[in-house]
């Protein structure tokens, strides 16, 4: 019963998907419903789990193979991360973290105005883009600044995975927010109600809640497959090898 009953739960007071009408269904109509859906979420969450797992090792195992990849002898004299390896692994995360973001964004309003708004999604996802990559450039130097050892530990991948995550979801969170609001002021305005307002917190919460779970691991698995590309191998290649 509760994961058919929690949108209509968590969602309540926005244009909701159940009418009064609907709720003359019997008891056993609504428990089918229930574990129609249940079987549903539990097929794509292992879907989605089977996903990161084979991304994750077939990615590894290319970084590993690849030439270009692999360390050599001018690979020791670098200690610290370039800025330019921290602007392309910025790129490359937020390519990512985007696509997850333009997701959840139409999955939730889904559930909240009964219709996938790939309208906000996309805003949603490429102001994210836009903002986050400099804010991901800042925490990674200031890692980068408190770096010990070779800076490779795993326990070092999860304490940053979840720095980051606390301030990359508070930053969806007001940026969802924002957007949210403006288009639900605009609605607003058409229809002459102001209920339809009284429901973006929830709806922003939603999706930041959501995203902390599936960028953590994400993140995590970002975090480990760049830790296999050697220091030095993308200011090598971009700049040329220093002379000694």
């Amino acid at each position: 019963m509760f994961l058919g009953e929690w949108p209509n739960l968590f969602f309540r007071g926005s244009a909701g998907r159940f009418s009064a009408g609907q709720k003359t269904l019997n008891e056993s109509d609504i428990t089918s419903h229930s574990q129609l859906e249940w079987r549903v979420v539990k097929n794509v969450l292992l879907a989605f789990a089977v996903h990161i797992a084979a991304s994750g090792k077939l990615l590894q195992s290319v970084l590993f193979h690849v030439s270009f990849l692999r360390p050599n002898a001018s690979m020791g004299q670098y200690k610290r991360e370039s800025h330019a390896r921290s602007l392309i692994k910025g790129i490359s995360w937020r390519i990512v973290a985007t696509m997850d973001t333009i997701l959840i964004v139409a999955i939730v309003t889904k559930y909240s105005e009964g219709k996938m708004n790939l309208d906000h999604a996309i805003k949603i996802g490429l102001y994210e883009f836009l903002i986050k990559y400099v804010i991901y450039y800042l925490h990674e130097r200031i890692w980068e600044y408190v770096r010990s050892g070779d800076g490779l530990e795993k326990s070092r991948t999860l304490k940053k995975a979840i720095s980051w995550r606390i301030v990359a979801t508070t930053m969806t969170f007001i940026i969802a927010a924002v957007v949210l609001n403006n288009g639900a002021a605009s609605e607003s305005v058409e229809s002459g109600s102001d209920d339809v307002e009284s429901n973006v917190a929830r709806v922003a919460l939603a999706i930041a809640v959501i995203e902390f779970f599936t960028k953590f691991i994400l993140y995590y698995v970002h975090e480990r497959i760049w830790a296999k590309i050697p220091l030095g191998k993308i200011r090598n290649w971009l700049f040329g090898k220093k002379k000694a």
